[in-house]
């Protein structure tokens, strides 16, 4: 039931919250890492709870099953592929009560999820719940999608609002799988 949705958090530094970013080495240059921004609002919040979110970072090739057991949540960060045994290791973590959220991106192997992170017999089980289809809207093909038809009361989008700033429907993607 939606009203039924609260899921409290305990940020007391003795019972923080343990959050892993996986996400390709793809650059020496920090801020042009695929997870830099998602890394820094993580640690904004580590350090405004003063130490209740502790963050762990790891590159795709090199997260192993250790790294997803001791994790309360795992972000995906346009990670490409994820190597034997940590897709199993994210499926028991999460089957466990942790939370997990994948964010694509234009190097992904569109395969790998459709296969190892999608069960088409089990979709609402699977750790992807949809397959991925080609990509549509890409940049430079004069077409850049944007959120349309969001239904502003929803708890997601609500706070997001605002007539006066501007709202999410204003965001521009370079790209989109449908």
């Amino acid at each position: 039931l939606p009203s039924d949705d609260t899921a409290w958090v305990d940020l007391d530094s003795r019972g923080a919250t343990r959050v892993l970013v996986i996400e390709p080495q793809t650059t020496e240059i920090e801020e042009l890492q695929p997870g830099y921004h998602l890394r820094t609002a993580l640690e904004a919040l580590a350090h405004v709870h003063d130490g209740g979110v502790r963050v762990t970072r790891r590159s795709d090739r090199s997260v192993n099953a250790e790294d997803i057991q001791a994790a309360d949540v795992v972000f995906l960060a346009e990670a490409r592929t994820l190597l034997d045994g940590v897709v199993e290791a994210l499926e028991r973590r999460v089957g466990a009560g942790a939370g997990v959220a994948v964010f694509l991106g234009p190097s992904l192997d569109r395969d790998f999820y459709n296969t190892r992170m999608h069960n088409p017999l089990r979709p609402s089980s699977s750790l992807l719940p949809v397959q991925l289809k080609e990509p549509v809207g890409r940049r430079g093909d004069g077409v850049l999608p944007r959120i349309a038809d969001i239904r502003w009361h929803h708890p997601i989008f609500a706070r997001l609002f605002d007539p006066t700033l501007g709202a999410v429907s204003h965001v521009s993607f370079s790209g989109h799988s449908r």
